[in-house]
């Protein structure tokens, strides 16, 4: 049985966004699930593993790895409570982990099986879409980290995904899609390093920044970013 205060962190998630706490305290009423804690720094589950319920972090910090050449691990993202892992594995054809995963701090993650996860879908309209909308991200999310590898430099990846924004129309201006804090993850550095970087871009007078809004003032200098030297 999930208590009041599980229920109140799982209606911060974006997956269950817009919820009734009502209706979640009578699913959980009727549903078994599995709360589990876990201590910091320690490999919680392992690539290959099968999922076969709906995780949701509560609490602390995760890291997703996979294992490199020569054994070295990748850092893919850091997870944050609350949100949902891995949620678009639990319906694959493959539902095995992609990657390992990590914590990096004292969390807990609460196990829903997936029968009641549909059962969930059929009776709350909003929580399928948010499910839905929350897998779209992840394959939006992964495919701009793609795009990143080209680059190597902050400059390179900001003005790159810039451009990608302004399209083949040119667009003089553009809507950040994600958060700086998103898109710093997307990049691979910090947020305070894209801050300071787009803060750089605007002081030479290629870019305007205005909260999530970007003015291209330069386009020339901006083009000229993606193929400069480290």
């Amino acid at each position: 049985m999930i208590n009041a205060e599980s229920i109140s962190k799982l209606l911060e998630s974006d997956i269950f966004r817009g919820v009734s706490a009502a209706s979640l305290e009578r699913f959980f009423r009727k549903t078994q699930t599995v709360n589990r804690k876990y201590p910091a720094e320690k490999l919680l589950m392992l690539r290959g593993e099968v999922v076969d319920s709906l995780m949701i972090l509560v609490e602390g910090r995760l890291q997703a790895q996979i294992q490199g050449k020569g054994g070295k691990l990748l850092r893919i993202e850091v997870l944050k409570a609350p949100q949902a892992v891995a949620a678009g594995v639990l319906f694959s054809q493959d539902n095995r982990l992609p990657v390992n995963l990590f914590s990096l701090e004292s969390s807990k993650i609460i196990f829903i099986p997936k029968k009641a996860v549909l059962e969930l879908c059929a009776a709350e309209q909003v929580f399928m879409l948010n499910y839905f909308t929350d897998m779209g991200d992840k394959i939006s999310i992964l495919a701009e980290k793609i795009k990143m590898y080209q680059f190597n430099t902050i400059r390179q990846k900001i003005s790159g995904y810039i451009i990608g924004l302004s399209g083949a129309m040119k667009l003089k201006s553009v809507k950040l899609v994600y958060s700086k804090e998103v898109l710093a993850e997307i990049m691979g550095v910090t947020r305070p390093s894209l801050s300071r970087e787009l803060s750089n871009l605007s002081a030479s007078g290629i870019i305007k920044v205005s909260g999530k809004t970007i003015d291209i003032l330069d386009r020339p200098a901006l083009e000229s970013l993606l193929s400069e030297e480290e």
